[in-house]
C-alpha cells in the first residue's frame, strides 16, 4: 500500500476563482463573495461576479441590502507566482478595484446590453494588466483552462462544479476555492423564468455568488481543440455564472399561501441554484454597457 503524502502540485484551474470582498467608503466589509477571471483576448482581462454582489441589492427586487451600505470598492485575494507554474501558499496579494461612489451614481462595472441589471452578471475591466505580471492569474479563455473539449454541450443530468468560497471559506490556501459538486437540473439551452439561465441541484452556500460553473462529463467520440477526434474524453467546459439559490420570490403556486406550506416549499428549493448561461457573459463583453446608477433602478 502506498502511504506516501499527496503531491503538492495543484490544478491551475483553481486560480480562476477569486475570493472577493465588497467594502464601503470607510473600508468596512459589506459582503464576501466569489468572482473569476475572464480573458477574451490577450489584451483584455475582466473580473466577473454578480450584480447583487457589487450593489448589495437583488436584481429582480432591487431593495437596499440589509446593511444599508453602498459598496464602493472590491478587494480580491490573489497568489504571487514565485516561479513558472509555482506559487507560495503564504504569499498573497490584495487587489483593490473601484466599484462606485458613496451615492451609487458612478458604477464602474459593465452590464449586459439589453438585460442590464435583470441579468445578475457584471464584469470589471482590469486596466494596465502588465502591473500584475507577478500574480498567479489564470482565466476562463486561457489555453487549457476547462474548455479542453469545446464542442462538448452540457446536458440535463450532467455534473457541474461550482468553484467558490462558501461563507468565505477557502481550500488549501486562503486564496484557493472549494469545489462544490452538483448536477444540471433544468434544460441548459432553454430559458428559465423567461431569462437566459438554467438550474442546478447543488448544496451551495452564502459566499459562492459569482462563482464560475464548470460542466463535466465523460464523453465518447468527442472532438477536441483543432477538431482532432477523441476516442474518449473527460470533458470540462465553462457553463455559466452562479448567482445563488431559488428564493421565495420564485414561488408562484397558490398552494403556498399558508405559512407552513411556504416554509415547506422554501426548504424544498433550498438546494436549487441559478446559473446564468455563459452566452450572457459573451454578449456582455461583445457590447459592454456602463453599469446602472442606483437612482435609475
Amino acid at each position: 500500500m502506498n502511504l506516501a503524502p499527496f503531491s503538492s502540485t495543484f490544478d491551475f484551474s483553481s486560480l480562476v476563482a477569486v475570493r472577493i470582498e465588497t467594502r464601503s467608503e470607510t473600508n468596512k466589509v459589506i459582503e464576501t463573495g466569489t468572482g473569476f477571471w475572464f480573458r477574451p483576448s490577450r489584451e483584455a482581462l475582466y473580473l466577473v461576479t454578480n450584480w447583487h454582489v457589487v450593489t448589495g441589492r437583488k436584481p429582480q427586487t432591487p431593495s437596499l441590502s440589509s446593511s444599508g451600505a453602498i459598496p464602493t470598492k472590491l478587494v480580491a485575494r490573489v497568489h504571487h507566482e514565485v516561479g513558472p507554474g509555482e506559487i507560495n501558499p503564504n504569499q498573497i496579494a490584495e487587489l483593490t478595484l473601484p466599484l462606485n461612489d458613496p451615492t451609487g451614481e458612478a458604477p464602474q462595472w459593465l452590464e449586459h446590453p439589453t438585460l442590464r441589471h435583470r441579468a445578475d452578471v457584471v464584469a470589471l475591466r482590469v486596466e494596465n494588466i502588465e502591473r500584475f505580471e507577478t500574480l498567479a492569474i489564470r482565466a476562463i479563455g486561457d489555453e487549457d483552462i476547462f474548455d479542453r473539449t469545446p464542442k462538448y454541450i452540457p446536458q440535463v443530468m450532467h455534473d457541474v462544479f461550482v468553484l467558490g468560497y462558501p461563507w468565505g471559506l477557502a481550500g488549501g490556501t486562503p486564496a484557493l476555492p472549494i469545489y462544490k459538486k452538483g448536477s444540471i437540473a433544468s434544460e441548459p439551452g432553454l430559458s428559465q423564468g423567461g431569462l437566459p439561465r438554467f438550474l442546478i441541484d447543488c448544496r451551495s452556500a452564502r459566499g459562492m455568488s459569482g462563482s464560475p460553473v464548470i460542466a463535466s462529463a465523460q464523453v465518447t467520440g468527442a472532438v477536441g481543440k483543432g477538431d482532432e477526434p477523441l476516442l474518449w474524453a473527460n470533458a470540462k467546459v465553462f457553463a455559466g455564472i452562479y448567482s445563488g439559490r431559488l428564493t421565495e420570490d420564485e414561488l408562484q403556486s397558490e398552494s403556498t399561501n399558508s405559512a407552513s406550506l411556504r416554509a415547506e416549499a422554501l426548504a424544498a428549493i433550498s438546494e436549487i441554484g441559478i446559473v446564468w448561461r455563459r452566452d450572457v457573459l459573451f454578449e456582455l463583453i461583445a457590447a459592454p454597457t456602463p453599469g446602472t446608477k442606483l437612482s435609475e433602478i
